[in-house]
């Protein structure tokens, strides 16, 4: 798979893996809700801590430089930006999860990630939903199967049938 960096990505490249991002999902009967492509943000440790601060994230520098260490990248729903580690290589697979993202209820991603103190809030069926197509086009693309397999297909049944319905209404109920 490819790598890229803030030199090498570009708006065609994005593009791509936004298109393919849509097919797989309309392939595996996800809800694809048409959204505008994001713009992207390369930030930088100290850029991260500005903004957590401005949004009064209630998260101490130590958690904060914890919290930088784990993330790679994001989608930020609430002002349609991609934003991704300037100091780091890019897997395209985390574009491709993050552009995942891109096509999810957008009112939803907003709401889930209002508290960031809560995981189980950021770990649900919107993240179950991306990292599922994440691990399925990784597989695509290192030809260990097609769309058409049928794991594929009863994987992504799983998934709309109980899955996502299941965690929607934890969501509700919290």
């Amino acid at each position: 798979m490819r790598t890229f960096n803030k030199a090498t990505l570009s708006s065609e490249v994005l593009e791509e893996i936004r298109s393919n991002v849509k097919e797989l999902m309309l392939a595996a009967g996800c809800e694809v809700f048409n959204t505008p492509t994001p713009s992207i943000k390369f930030y930088t440790f100290e850029m991260a801590v500005e903004e957590a601060i401005a949004e009064n994230v209630p998260l101490t520098m130590e958690q904060m430089k914890e919290h930088y260490k784990l993330m790679e990248g994001g989608f930020d729903a609430k002002n349609n930006i991609l934003c991704l580690k300037a100091d780091t290589v890019i897997e395209e697979s985390l574009i491709f999860h993050e552009m995942v993202h891109t096509f999810q209820n957008q009112a939803v991603l907003i709401e889930a990630c209002k508290d960031v103190s809560d995981p189980v809030r950021l770990n649900t069926s919107f993240e179950a939903e991306a990292y599922g197509l994440q691990f399925l086009w990784e597989l695509q693309n290192t030809k260990l199967v097609t769309k058409s397999d049928e794991p594929y297909k009863a994987l992504m049944n799983f998934y709309n049938t109980t899955v996502k319905p299941a965690v929607a209404n934890f969501i509700q109920t919290k």
